[in-house]
C-alpha cells in the first residue's frame, strides 16, 4: 500500500501512467482546438494531483498496517501474549467494520453509495468547463473522458451543484446543457451542438454508476476476492489467539546479555 500511494504521488514518472496523461491531453486539446479555445491550455494537467488524496490515504493506511503487523510479528517471534492479543483485537475489528460496509454496499446500496455520491457532488462547486485549468475541472474531465460518462447520476447535477461552470464557452453566446467534454462525438469547426438542448448526444450515464460497474461490478469477482480477504484475516486472528493461549512466561524469549 504504502509503495502504491508512493507511486500514484509522482505517477508522471511511472510509464502507463505518463501514456494515459498524455492520451487524455491530447484528447483535451483536441476539443479546445474544435472549439477554437486555443487560447487555453491544460499542460497544468497531473494526474499526481488527482490522485493525491487517494495516495496520502494509502501511504497512511499502509504504515498502520506495518504497525499492527510489527505487534502480531514480535508478539508471535518472541511469544509475548499481549502484543499477540493486542494484534488479533485489532484485526479483529478492522474485519467487524470491513464486513459492516461490504454488507451495507450489497444489501444497502443507498447507505455508503449516498455518501459517496455527496462526496463526488463537492467536487463539481469548483468545476468551470472546458476553460477550467483548476484540479477539479481537470478532474472532472479525466473522469468523463475515461469512462464515457457525464456528472453523478446525469448531466443534470452540473446544473445543481457546479455554480462556476461557464455555460456560454465560445463567443457566438451559445448556451450549452451539458459540458462539451461529455459529447460523444469530437467538437469540429466550432460546433458544440452536441451539448446544446436541441442536439444534446452526450454520455448518459452518471460517473458513479460508471465507476462502480468499472470497478465493484461484477459480484462473482467480487465476491471471490471480498471473501478471500475476509477468511485470511480470520484465519490470522484464530492463530494469534491460539498462540497466545499457549504462551506462558517460561516459554517468552528473554533479551540475551552480554
Amino acid at each position: 500500500m504504502v509503495a502504491i500511494g508512493v507511486i500514484l504521488k509522482s505517477p508522471s514518472d511511472v510509464g502507463f501512467i505518463k501514456a494515459a496523461e498524455n492520451a487524455i491531453k491530447i484528447a483535451l486539446n483536441a476539443v479546445l482546438k474544435g472549439t477554437y479555445l486555443t487560447n487555453y491550455s491544460i499542460s497544468s494537467f497531473n494526474m499526481s494531483d488527482l490522485f493525491s488524496g487517494i495516495s496520502t490515504g494509502m501511504i497512511v493506511g499502509g504504515i498502520l498496517i506495518l504497525f499492527l503487523s510489527f505487534f502480531g510479528c514480535c508478539g508471535g517471534c518472541f511469544k509475548m501474549s499481549k502484543l499477540l492479543i493486542v494484534y488479533s483485537i485489532s484485526v479483529g475489528v478492522f474485519l467487524v467494520v470491513e464486513l459492516i460496509v461490504v454488507i451495507l454496499m450489497y444489501a444497502a446500496p443507498s447507505t455508503i453509495q449516498g455518501s459517496i455520491k455527496d462526496l463526488f457532488k463537492r467536487t463539481m462547486e469548483d468545476f468551470r468547463g472546458i476553460q477550467g485549468e483548476n484540479i477539479a475541472s481537470l478532474g472532472w474531465m479525466f473522469v468523463i473522458y475515461e469512462f464515457e460518462c457525464c456528472g453523478v447520476n446525469s448531466y443534470k447535477d452540473f446544473h445543481n451543484f457546479a455554480p462556476q461552470w461557464n455555460r456560454f464557452p465560445i463567443d457566438n453566446g451559445t448556451n450549452i446543457t451539458a459540458p462539451i467534454t461529455c459529447c460523444k462525438s469530437l467538437i469540429t469547426e466550432g460546433d458544440i451542438s452536441c451539448a446544446t438542448e436541441k442536439g444534446l448526444n452526450i454520455y448518459e450515464q452518471g460517473c458513479f454508476d460508471a465507476i462502480w460497474d468499472k470497478v465493484l461490478g461484477k459480484p462473482l469477482y467480487a465476491g471471490l476476492g471480498f471473501t478471500s480477504m475476509f477468511v485470511f484475516q480470520a484465519v490470522l486472528i484464530i492463530f494469534s489467539a491460539i498462540l497466545s493461549k499457549t504462551i506462558t512466561d517460561d516459554a517468552r524469549i528473554e533479551p540475551i546479555y552480554g
